[in-house]
């Protein structure tokens, strides 16, 4: 869908709930716009919306959409570096929610529980929490299993493809790429296949199988602008894909795509994506121009 015209979608869907006075409605429209920035990349309306949609939820008093509702903000602040935010969001939203992953599922159509800790897990990750993070994806990705929230479950394997990259810690990345892809094609949705095709990206390039990691991250990018959908994650896809293409020996398409996610990062303020950034140019001009490149790379990875 055009951005205008889900933006016409809104504000037209916005008005009719402001006119019967419910508040419910209001809350969980405002956050699935979130979600619509989210897949825009406009990471800044994405925040903005998903608390928006937080402070609408409290009205009701109902804590269940209160905490539901908090999967959003998690990531969002994780995204604008706001990490110990992120952790108050997530502290705040369990505490609310309880531990019956099946309760919320009604109205929200995934575990919001499940969906909230998904969030978080990612945010563990990008902190270099690495050991906290490998026993709770672990545990999650069981809950998630034992009650089919195959959505989630996708994410969950690309995160722990995330945690090989960053950690180095886990065991047969590519299998749990593998998992994510067939997850995904079960889910059907752009969001998934994006996600699923970012872990196979990283996974292959773990593996140093470079072709088949430059061609899933470009499925990744491609993927997520025709369907408008995970572009917040776009500064990171193109910097793995430009570590990617420094792998496979195409120094012009790796300085390309590490140039555009730094620009990327640095004008939505996204800063641990900026990091990503950072040291995809510093990698690429490594193996492009050796010890020449050195003064520059150390001011790259001083600004990052």
């Amino acid at each position: 869908m055009p951005d205008a015209e889900a933006d016409a979608l809104f504000a037209d869907a916005r008005a009719l709930a402001e006119r019967t006075g419910d508040l419910r409605s209001r809350a969980l429209l405002t956050g699935f716009y979130g979600v619509v920035k989210m897949g825009q990349g406009d990471v800044a309306s994405f925040a903005a919306h998903s608390v928006e949609s937080v402070g609408l939820a409290e009205q009701t008093g109902d804590p269940v959409l209160i905490g539901a509702l908090h999967d959003n903000v998690i990531i969002a602040h994780t995204m604008l570096g706001r990490l110990g935010e992120a952790q108050e969001a997530y502290t705040r939203a369990v505490a609310l929610l309880g531990d019956d992953p099946t309760v919320g599922i009604d109205f929200y159509g995934i575990s919001p529980l499940l969906s909230v800790t998904n969030m978080w897990l990612y945010t563990l990750v990008w902190m270099g929490r690495f050991g906290e993070a490998e026993r709770e994806l672990r545990r999650a990705r069981e809950v998630a299993k034992q009650h089919q929230q195959l959505d989630i479950l996708c994410w969950l394997e690309t995160c722990t493809v995330l945690l090989a990259r960053l950690g180095g810690n886990v065991v047969r990345p590519l299998d749990h790429a593998g998992s994510a892809t067939e997850l995904a094609e079960k889910v059907g949705n752009a969001f998934s296949r994006v996600v699923a095709s970012w872990g196979l990206g990283m996974a292959h390039g773990l593996a140093e199988e470079w072709p088949a990691s430059v061609a899933a991250l470009e499925s990744a990018v491609t993927l997520a602008r025709d369907c408008r959908a995970d572009l917040i994650f776009e500064p990171t896809l193109l910097a793995y894909l430009a570590e990617s293409y420094a792998g496979a020996g195409d120094a012009r398409l790796a300085r390309a795509r590490a140039d555009e996610a730094l620009a990327l990062a640095q004008q939505r303020e996204t800063r641990p994506q900026e990091i990503d950034a950072q040291l995809a140019v510093a990698r690429v001009r490594r193996c492009a121009e050796g010890l020449i490149a050195r003064p520059a790379i150390e001011a790259a990875l001083e600004r990052g």
